[in-house]
């Protein structure tokens, strides 16, 4: 559902990747197992493929989103200005 709502509002509708869409991690929460279960692993690998495209962070009113990801930035910022 929220997929579809990013390809009818895209200028609109925006959706981040945030931990539990790494395929680590979603296998240790059960996402790989409830795929499996109830249809195939191709679907969870499709899952997958769909959330390695999801961007990490967004900026807002100048401002990065992600706490983690700021602070990333923060660190690369010097390799940028050198």
């Amino acid at each position: 559902m929220l997929c579809c709502l990013q390809v009818k509002y895209p200028e609109n509708f925006f959706l981040l990747r945030g931990n539990h869409e790494c395929a680590s991690i979603n296998r240790i929460y059960g996402f790989y197992d409830e795929c499996k279960r109830r249809y195939n692993i191709r679907l969870w690998k499709t899952f997958t493929d769909c959330f390695n495209c999801l961007p990490v962070a967004a900026l807002i009113d100048e401002k990065v989103s992600r706490q983690k990801i700021l602070l990333l930035l923060r660190n690369y910022e010097c390799l940028r200005d050198a």
